[in-house]
């Protein structure tokens, strides 16, 4: 469902705002390639710590960490809230990735928000 969601918004903005949507998926393009190393070598040590703490492991049967470059329509409408409140500027960077952390309980129990992925609408906390 995340899926459709995400390529409605991204089309509709395309359509409705044709250069904000090319000059900022030509950013967020590069952004990727610039930073995917970086994110997943975050991403793989959060996870490592976080599997190896007593604390969680006692609580959660596995975890997941997930770590992604945000859509550009949802940048878009962020940024646009941001700037209402004229905090653009310090604001942008912090708005163009997400992390999520998906914990499985020890017990297993069901609607954990285990076995989602990154972007599918599944539960966790995700952190902009």
């Amino acid at each position: 469902m995340w899926s459709f969601k995400s390529e409605l918004e991204h089309r509709a903005f395309a359509v409705l705002h044709p250069g904000e949507c090319a000059a900022l998926t030509a950013q967020l393009q590069r952004l990727r390639t610039d930073t995917r190393p970086s994110l997943e070598d975050c991403r793989a040590r959060l996870e490592a710590a976080l599997t190896r703490d007593p604390a969680v492991r006692a609580l959660c049967a596995a975890v997941r960490v997930h770590g992604r470059i945000k859509e550009p329509y949802s940048v878009w409408t962020k940024l646009g809230r941001l700037e209402r409140r004229r905090r653009r500027q310090r604001q942008i960077q912090r708005q163009l990735a997400a992390g999520r952390l998906l914990p499985r309980p020890a017990g297993g129990e069901a609607g954990s928000g285990a076995g989602g992925g990154a972007g599918d609408g599944s539960a966790g906390s995700e952190a902009a």
